[in-house]
C-alpha cells in the first residue's frame, strides 16, 4: 500500500482499472485521457494488484528522470536568467563584505 499511497500523493485521481482478460492498471488522468504509465515503458502485464502499482511508481520516476535530463530544459533563455541571478548575488556578497570591513 505504500507503492499506492506515493502515486496518489503525487496523482490524487490515480486509480485500478481491469481489461478483460483480468489485468490490472493504474490510470491517471491528470496525465492524460486513460493514460498508463506501465504500458509506455512497456513493463509486462500483471493481475496483481501491488504489482500494478509498482511498475505505476517505476514508470513515473523514470518519466521524472528524463524530464530532469531533457535537452529543452536548459534552453539559453533559463540559462541567460540564471547568470544574472548569479552575478546580482555575487554583488550583493561583495558589498556587504566591504560594509562589514568598514564597521569594524
Amino acid at each position: 500500500m505504500r507503492l499506492k499511497r506515493k502515486v496518489l500523493s503525487k496523482y490524487p485521481k490515480a486509480f485500478i482499472e481491469f481489461d478483460v482478460d483480468g489485468n490490472a492498471f493504474v490510470i491517471i488522468p491528470e496525465l492524460g485521457n486513460d493514460y498508463k504509465p506501465a504500458e509506455e515503458y512497456l513493463y509486462p502485464l500483471t493481475s496483481d494488484i501491488e504489482t500494478a502499482w509498482e511498475y505505476a511508481v517505476e514508470s513515473l520516476k523514470i518519466t521524472q528522470n528524463f524530464n530532469r535530463s531533457h535537452p529543452d530544459r536548459l534552453s539559453l533563455e533559463n540559462f541567460e536568467s540564471k547568470m544574472i541571478r548569479m552575478q546580482l548575488k555575487q554583488e550583493k556578497i561583495k558589498s556587504s563584505k566591504k560594509t562589514q570591513k568598514n564597521e569594524i
